[in-house]
């Protein structure tokens, strides 16, 4: 079954989200998309098969979204995505007695930076390691605008907000003792993420890595091979 749920934030936004479940359970699991993602990505939109078979509801959100009074990707900052996680755990909260945080890339350090309590399980997907450099990431500043321009094939227009946070979550060691205890970390085994944070993870949190894969998990077989390591991590 699926629900469409809309939270409206204290700034007037909505929140636009969709609760997947198939059976009475009193888990959750939340997921957090990345810079320039959303909700509908492959690896979100096929995660409520299978955990909900497994025994656990499922929520997807945007953090920005072309609908009505949704919030722009040119204008938010982390601390937006901070505001409105918070929001969405606080809906959940008194109805599921056991919540889990998905995230990946820069979602990732949205709930890092959270502060989040009362969760049972964080699992971060390949998360970011940051912008060290503009050209790195092809963003430029666009004076008239006062604003960034990624040019990524299609041009996304981002906050000068959003490019500091992004510079912020490159100092990994800065942030790194944030992380809460109970974290586990999946790296993709074909990019080069795993290069940043498995020297810090290393010893200190339980990781796997999914061979074959890179950032966004497309390739053929990787995400069940994902959807498998999380789950073990949820049940460890």
């Amino acid at each position: 079954m699926e629900k469409q749920i809309n939270l409206k934030t204290k700034d007037g936004f909505t929140i636009y989200g969709h609760l997947n479940s198939s059976q009475k359970t009193e888990k959750l699991i939340i997921f957090v998309h990345g810079l320039t993602g959303n909700q509908t990505e492959h690896h979100y939109n096929n995660a409520p098969k299978y955990f909900n078979d497994k025994g656990y509801d499922t929520f997807r959100f945007d953090l920005y979204s072309p609908r009505k009074n949704a919030r722009q990707i040119s204008e938010v900052s982390i601390k937006n995505h901070i505001d409105d996680l918070k929001l969405v755990v606080e809906y959940f909260q008194d109805s599921y007695s056991e919540i889990n945080m998905i995230s990946h890339s820069m979602g990732c350090y949205v709930v890092m930076k959270a502060g989040l309590e009362r969760i049972n399980k964080f699992i971060f997907w390949d998360p970011t390691k940051g912008l060290k450099s503009l050209d790195e990431k092809a963003a430029k500043y666009e004076e008239n605008l006062d604003k960034y321009i990624l040019n990524w094939g299609l041009v996304i227009i981002i906050s000068k907000e959003m490019v500091n946070d992004w510079k912020a979550a490159s100092n990994i060691s800065e942030y790194f003792k944030e992380i809460p205890t109970n974290s586990h970390f999946i790296f993709a085994g074909e990019y080069n993420i795993k290069d940043e944070w498995i020297k810090h993870v290393e010893g200190k949190f339980l990781y796997k890595i999914v061979e074959g894969a890179t950032h966004t998990f497309y390739e053929e077989g990787v995400l069940e091979k994902l959807y498998k390591y999380t789950l073990d991590s949820l049940e460890q």
